[in-house]
This record gives C-alpha cells, structure tokens and sequence, in this order.
C-alpha cells in the first residue's frame, strides 16, 4: 500500500494544485476578469506543469519522456491567442491553441483522478487515458518550446505562415490542404527548397515537380500560365518555359548555360535588337 502510495505521488500533487487553481479561476470568474493576473495562480500552474513533467518522465514510455517544458510555452500560447488574429497567423494561433487544450486536457484527468485515487494503476504507464494524453500534450509543448520561446524561429513563422496563408486567400485551390497543418511545415517546406537551390543551381525543381505530378495539380500550373501570359508576350513565355526547364548556372553566362542553343540564339537575337 505505501509502494503504491509513493507511485502515485505526482498525481497527488498534480490533483492538489488544479483544485487550489479551480478555486482562484471560480473566484476570479465571479469578478467577471477573463485573464487572470495573479501571482499565486501563476506560481501554481507553475507547479502543476513541473509536475505534469514529472509524471510524463514516469507514463509516457511512448514519447520522449521529457520533464523540460516550463509553463513559459503556456504563457507565450496565451500571449499570442490574444494578440494575434487568424488574418495574421492561423498556424500560430492553431499551435498555441493546441497548447492550452492539451494542458486542459491533463487538468480533467486530474480531475476524475480526484474523485477516486485508487482506479489509478501505480504503474502510471498503464493508464493508457493519461499516456495518450501526455504523449499530445509532450507533442505539442515540444514544438511551443521550439517556436514560441525561440525568438528566431517565432519570427520566421509568423513572416512564413503569414505569406503563405495570404497566397491561400488568393489562390484557393491550395487552401483546404493547408488548414490545420502542423506550424512547422511553414518553415520545413521553404527551408528545403532553399537548400536544394543552394546546394544544386541546377537544381531544375519546377521540371521535376511538374512532370511528375501527373496531372493531379494541373489547375494550379494552368493558373500560372494563365497569370504570366496575360502579362507577358507568348514569345516571352515560351523562353520562360524554356529557361524553367533548362536552368544555367549563372544565368548572365550564357557559355555555361543548359539551354539548347536554339534557346540561346534567340536571347542573343534580342539583345541585338
């Protein structure tokens, strides 16, 4: 019995300081205050994610296990949902969404913990409620930790999530597949395509794309056809074509150039004229 007393510790302490947080957030909500400014609440939650990490060391044999999550990523998560609008970052508000509901998530288990201790097997990891909603909420700090509190990172997100979320507006038919991606990919995909085009100027990424597609995206390739010969002669459009799929080195160095020398005489031509 005080083996199983001892296993079951953490959970005792997690029980014990959602209720003292219930009752502040109870008497808070009777003033009518939505944000709570207080320094015991916060020194609780504090406490309550210290010891969410010490039990998720314990369950969580899925994940990594990791007690390194301060409660700062909840507070920045709450910072930016109220700062930030979905006009200007959705995958920002939708990562710091994720946050808080993970945390509430773990504070409801607690809360049916309370009502009956005992149903709580002492080897924590086989509570299988709790360990899958550690694994979500480990999931989701993980990456709070990574974009939230990294300065760096936060700014590269939000300017990438902002760009590419806008050029979703506008172009419709890549919207669906971006609503409620994971943050990072704003940053992943990007980040590829650069290196790629750092590490190969040769890189030819439009011509492989394109031809291996197969014709599942063909409207938004139409749509850029469509956008730049409505701008530009069909002349133009075909060496544009042409260098898209033909990409030189340098392209002011025509000596080094991977277009097909007809290609080549063209540009000559009208430079001539």
């Amino acid at each position: 019995m005080i083996i199983e007393k001892d296993a079951r510790r953490h959970v005792v302490k997690a029980i014990e300081y959602d209720q003292e947080l219930r009752f502040i957030e109870a008497k808070e909500k009777l003033k009518g205050r939505v944000v709570i400014k207080n320094e015991q609440y916060e020194l609780l939650r504090r406490k309550l994610v210290d010891v969410c990490g010490q039990i998720n060391v314990v369950a969580n044999t899925q994940g990594k296990g990791r007690d390194d999550l301060k409660v700062e990523v909840l507070w920045e998560a709450e910072k930016i949902l109220r700062r930030v609008s979905n006009y200007k970052s959705r995958a920002m508000r939708v990562l710091s969404l994720q946050i808080k509901t993970v945390f509430n998530r773990l504070r409801t288990l607690f809360r049916g913990f309370a009502e009956n201790i005992d149903l709580v097997d002492p080897q924590l990891k086989n509570n299988v409620e709790l360990t899958e909603a550690l694994l979500a909420y480990e999931k989701a700090w993980e990456k709070g930790k990574e974009f939230l509190l990294d300065e760096e990172k936060f700014k590269v997100l939000m300017s990438m999530s902002e760009l590419i979320e806008g050029l979703s507006e506008k172009h419709t038919e890549v919207k669906d597949k971006i609503e409620g991606v994971d943050a990072d990919i704003f940053i992943t995909i990007p980040c590829l395509a650069i290196l790629k085009a750092l590490d190969d100027q040769n890189s030819k990424i439009y011509q492989l794309y394109y031809c291996n597609q197969g014709g599942k995206h063909t409207c938004l390739f139409d749509k850029i056809k469509n956008l730049y010969t409505s701008t530009r002669k069909e002349d133009d459009y075909k060496l544009y074509n042409t260098c898209l799929l033909y990409t030189s080195p340098s392209p002011r160095d025509l000596s080094t150039s991977r277009m097909p020398s007809s290609a080549c005489k063209k540009k000559k031509k009208k430079k001539k004229k």
